[in-house]
C-alpha cells in the first residue's frame, strides 16, 4: 500500500532517485542533492543516522551533482565542482560515503 508523504517545503522536482529498503537519494534538475531515510552506515551524508523526509545534502552547496548511485552501505555521487558564481568548473569529483572496508577499489 502507498502512503502519502507530507513535505513541510516546496517540493523540489527529482529528475534522478536512488532508493533502498531504508533510504533514499535525489537529484534535481539544477544539480542539488537530497536524501533522507535511516542508515547506521551515515551514507544519507548528513551527521544524523534518520531523516524522516528529504533534505539537501549541504555537503554539495559548492558542486553541480551529476550522477547518484545507492546501496545499503555505500552512497556514490559524481559532481562538478562550481564557482561562486554557479558556474561549472572543468574538474570533476567522485565521492563515496559509508562503510568502505570491504569495498574493492
Amino acid at each position: 500500500m502507498f502512503k502519502e508523504i507530507k513535505l513541510s517545503f516546496a517540493i523540489t522536482q527529482f529528475t534522478h532517485i536512488e532508493l533502498n529498503t531504508t533510504c533514499g537519494l535525489a537529484l534535481t534538475s539544477d544539480g542539488q542533492l537530497y536524501s533522507w531515510g535511516k542508515s547506521d552506515e551515515l551514507v544519507l551524508g548528513h551527521a544524523e543516522s534518520n531523516v524522516n523526509a528529504p533534505k539537501v545534502v549541504e555537503a554539495f552547496a559548492k558542486y553541480k551533482v551529476k550522477k547518484i548511485s545507492l546501496s545499503k552501505t555505500h552512497s556514490f555521487v559524481y559532481a562538478k565542482k562550481t564557482s561562486k558564481s554557479g558556474k561549472e568548473q572543468d574538474s570533476s569529483v567522485l565521492f563515496s560515503v559509508g562503510k568502505h572496508q570491504n569495498a574493492n577499489w
